[in-house]
């Protein structure tokens, strides 16, 4: 058994929990639905010529999964054959044309030619293709493209689960806002198809779907799994047994753990508003990233909607302490020369600039306030 790696199982657990955040966060759903509206006729055109003129062209496709670890003694194999799956726009004739973005009609047509589904339950040692010999000097590849017409491996015949079959599909898209007429019109074409499943197969992928479970039960306690034999060490199985329940069923609801985790909630919200305020700061980026390591996706996304909640509520004191400090500006820059002498005392153009705004509103905010008196 392969040892366990620890720091890179935290590394892609870190990866897949950021992919996550990423495609929940409502921020991001929010800056996409900002840009279409900037630009909504712009995206709106390019949407419609690629749907226009998409074109898909695949063929002789052959995927294989060889399993020799769920039951040693007898591996198996399973794969999918494609030999062509063809998607077109055409014209209301159904041949190949090209459209813009401006058509109110669009004709699709979509093949799929000569695709088939099998499951070997056993499968001899010199029969597969994942063998040691053949990976390395890249046989694997002519044996696999050589099987999509024959339909066997050397000796060994496909026992199909669903035989090759060919399809078709003609779609018609209605771009017309007219409640009248349908939008989309499917007429799907299948030519003869068999699926069947002997007692074998089926022993075969129940016997695969139990190991699954397992390896995804025992993916979460795999830190604490010994490297030994249960009959070379029966101790060590033990503390893994031991381990296992007290890490995942009884440490959690601890009380401690249970301050902990509040604590850590709470600093993290805190320390995500920061970074709100300050995207750039890469010492905030990190604090949050620490933290993130021990929170579970659901709470990391509670949490940072608390933040923005925080942070908006937060945004007329921070425009108050920006004009103050602004003020204070200008001041300390009278007291030294100001005006177009600042640049000999060390001010920059920016400050300048937020300098001259905060003047030009103080001036007109000025005059409004004396018209309202004098009337």
């Amino acid at each position: 058994m392969d040892s366990y790696n620890k720091q890179r199982v935290e590394e892609m657990e870190q990866k897949l929990k950021q992919a996550m955040l990423k495609s929940l966060d409502p921020s991001v759903l929010q800056k996409v639905s900002k840009e279409a509206e900037k630009h909504p006729g712009l995206f709106e055109k390019i949407g419609k010529y690629i749907l226009n003129n998409i074109q898909i062209k695949i063929s002789n496709v052959h995927i294989r999964y060889e399993d020799t670890v769920s039951n040693p003694g007898t591996p198996f194999a399973a794969g999918g054959i494609l030999g062509g799956l063809y998607v077109f726009t055409t014209n209301d004739r159904w041949e190949e044309v090209e459209l813009d973005s401006t058509a109110k009609i669009l004709h699709k047509l979509g093949k799929v030619s000569d695709f088939s589904l099998y499951w070997n339950s056993r499968v001899s040692s010199s029969d597969l293709v994942g063998g040691k010999h053949l990976v390395p000097s890249g046989d694997w590849k002519s044996l696999l493209k050589q099987s999509i017409r024959s339909k066997m491996i050397s000796k060994d015949k496909f026992s199909s689960v669903l035989t090759p079959f060919t399809a078709e599909a003609k779609v018609i898209l209605y771009n017309v806002d007219d409640y009248k007429m349908p939008k989309l019109y499917i007429q799907l074409s299948i030519g003869d198809a068999t699926a069947r499943v002997s007692h074998k197969q089926y022993l075969s992928v129940t016997r695969w779907l139990e190991f699954s479970k397992r390896l995804e039960v025992n993916r979460r306690y795999r830190k604490f799994r010994p490297t030994v034999s249960v009959k070379k060490s029966p101790k060590s199985w033990w503390r893994y047994a031991y381990d296992s329940v007290v890490e995942f069923n009884i440490k959690p609801y601890t009380w401690p753990q249970i301050v902990q985790y509040k604590q850590d909630y709470v600093k993290y919200w805190q320390v995500y508003k920061q970074h709100l305020e300050s995207p750039k700061d890469q010492g905030i980026k990190q604090k949050v990233e620490q933290l993130e390591k021990t929170m579970d996706v659901t709470n990391i996304l509670r949490a940072r909607t608390e933040a923005r909640l925080k942070y908006k509520e937060e945004t007329g004191e921070r425009e108050r302490r920006r004009q103050e400090e602004l003020k204070k500006r200008q001041v300390e820059k009278k007291k030294a020369g100001g005006g177009w002498f600042s640049w000999f005392w060390g001010g920059t153009e920016e400050e300048e600039e937020s300098l001259d705004e905060l003047t030009t509103e103080g001036m007109c905010r000025g005059k409004v306030k004396g018209k309202a008196g004098g009337g």
